[in-house]
């Protein structure tokens, strides 16, 4: 059986991402942006050393709710069927227990933000 770790994931990728010159910045958020041509040209991101504008070639905006989308005033689509997708796991006795914050999509309730679900007290 096959196990996928998320913490051991995220320890690698970053070994990777740094081995390949790719500079990470933790804690830090998009507070504004700037265009050129209907193209975002610039980031302008803050975190505890301050603001830094960040000249950029391309944006993925992989927030999560379209954050950098919204701040550079882009169209987006938002469909029926999108859900919170989130959960964590803890170790507790020796066991672990994953922890789900999201909700399956529920045609009788709408949104699965606002669906009823089985997320509390869920154990594996």
């Amino acid at each position: 059986m096959a196990a996928f770790n998320p913490a051991s994931f995220q320890i690698e990728m970053e070994v990777l991402l740094e081995k390949e010159g790719v500079a990470l910045m933790y804690d830090t958020r998009v507070c504004q942006v700037q265009t050129k041509a209907d193209q975002v040209s610039h980031l302008i991101v803050e975190n505890k050393s301050g603001r830094l504008g960040l000249e950029v070639g391309a944006v993925i905006d992989a927030s999560g709710d379209a954050d950098v989308c919204a701040v550079a005033g882009c169209p987006v689509e938002v469909f029926d069927s999108n859900v919170l997708a989130a959960w964590h796991y803890l170790v507790r006795d020796g066991r672990v227990q994953i922890k789900p914050m999201s909700n399956p999509y529920d045609k009788e309730h709408g949104r699965g933000t606002r669906a009823a679900g089985p997320w509390s007290g869920f154990t594996r």
